[in-house]
């Protein structure tokens, strides 16, 4: 009797989802007892980085897998430098940050097509009012949606969170999962980096001129107003 109390609490505890903060910026509600590796990867660079900085990205791996067969995965991309340094690489536009989308999203695919999911569509989402990447497959037989994942990048780094499960898809176990990301724009958070304007800075160091003259002229005017020379 005592044993089977304890494989029942044991069972309820890998059922049991708590939120794990995954970095300063993003968390998500992730079943306990899930496992984590590491790898040392090469990624394409664009064109306008290249020599410039490593084409190396560090991947963080996050899964959980349940006696139902429920399977959820995190992976989390960041550009790395020799040292193994995070470099923060940002897309200088929208445009460009879904073109890393798109080409993130063919690796995905690829992989998991190795493992029976057929790609089945992809449309833009926002997460959390940030621009973000959904990515479904289904079975190749049943065209039933066995697996959906929420792609999404902050700051230069990718999260890819995906929710599976071959047989009986559970929509709700996947809309809870996917619903519990969180990003905490308390943070410095961005998704594109602020393109170089010429006439904004321009108009900054215009401003910046006059700032200037005008404490040297109230300088000279008090100087005259007081005869102090110094």
């Amino acid at each position: 009797m005592k044993k089977s109390i304890i494989r029942i609490i044991f069972l309820l505890s890998l059922s049991i989802n708590a939120q794990v903060k995954i970095d300063n910026i993003y968390s998500i509600d992730f079943p306990n007892n899930y496992e984590k590796s590491e790898s040392i990867e090469k990624a394409e660079l664009p064109g306008r980085f290249k020599g410039k900085v490593s084409n190396r990205v560090k991947v963080e791996t996050y899964t959980f897998n349940n006696s139902d067969k429920d399977f959820y995965i995190l992976i989390t991309t960041k550009y790395i430098n020799e040292n193994n340094e995070p470099i923060e690489y940002n897309p200088e536009s929208i445009s460009e940050l879904y073109n890393k989308y798109g080409k993130y999203s063919k690796k995905i695919i690829e992989s998991f097509s190795r493992k029976g999911f057929k790609f089945k569509d992809s449309t833009s989402i926002r997460i959390n009012n940030f621009f973000g990447q959904k990515i479904t497959f289904k079975d190749s037989i049943s065209g039933n949606t066995n697996a959906e994942g929420n792609l999404i990048e902050i700051n230069g780094k990718q999260y890819l969170a995906i929710y599976s499960k071959i047989a009986e898809f559970n929509e709700n176990r996947k809309n809870k999962f996917l619903n519990s990301i969180k990003i905490d724009s308390s943070k410095e958070v961005k998704q594109i980096t602020k393109p170089y304007d010429l006439k904004e800075n321009l108009l900054e160091l215009f401003f910046k001129g006059i700032f200037v003259i005008g404490i040297f002229y109230l300088i000279r005017k008090y100087k005259k107003t007081t005869g102090n020379t110094v």
